[in-house]
């Protein structure tokens, strides 16, 4: 964890996102005045998280019930 200045963390503001890509920093405190107010870190890799079948969350799932055994073949254009 480093601590740096609001006008350090600006001025240098790239150096400090390729440290945290590169794993030599987890988080950079970012301080005004000698007092803490925000956080620096990378976000999650959305690539960890599994994705479990092609079509996963485009399809609707809809109730399908047939009310008369007359209605199959309506169905299917007969």
């Amino acid at each position: 964890m480093r601590t740096v200045n609001i006008y350090e963390a600006k001025t240098n503001l790239s150096k400090y996102v390729e440290m945290l890509e590169q794993g030599k920093e987890e988080e950079i405190i970012i301080t005004r005045y000698d007092k803490e107010v925000a956080r620096l870190t990378l976000f999650k890799n959305k690539k960890d998280k599994v994705r479990l079948g092609a079509g996963v969350g485009y399809l609707e799932k809809k109730p399908f019930i047939l009310k008369f055994e007359d209605d199959l073949p309506s169905l299917f254009g007969y």
